[in-house]
């Protein structure tokens, strides 16, 4: 897939938990075709959302973040690491 040609584009992902998300961007930019930048955290009564930016990458690399951050979730509720 080619390039994404409108960067950095800037997009959010609900978040309970600030360093899963980092873990994850931290993981995707060892691939040096993208780079992810988590820049800054809101607090939205109660719901934490992530601000990230793409630098470099693909829409399916956002995607594919997207996904990644949803199985870790996933994961993690299933061995009661988590509660939300």
């Amino acid at each position: 897939m080619e390039q994404f040609d409108k960067l950095p584009l800037k997009f959010e992902i609900i978040t309970g938990d600030e360093s899963l998300i980092k873990k994850v961007v931290e993981e995707f930019n060892k691939e040096p075709k993208r780079l992810f930048e988590v820049v800054g955290f809101e607090d939205r009564d109660g719901d934490i959302f992530a601000r990230l930016e793409l630098k470099k990458g693909t829409l399916s690399d956002v995607f594919q973040l997207g996904c990644n951050f949803g199985m870790r979730i996933e994961v993690m509720r299933h061995r009661n690491e988590i509660d939300w």
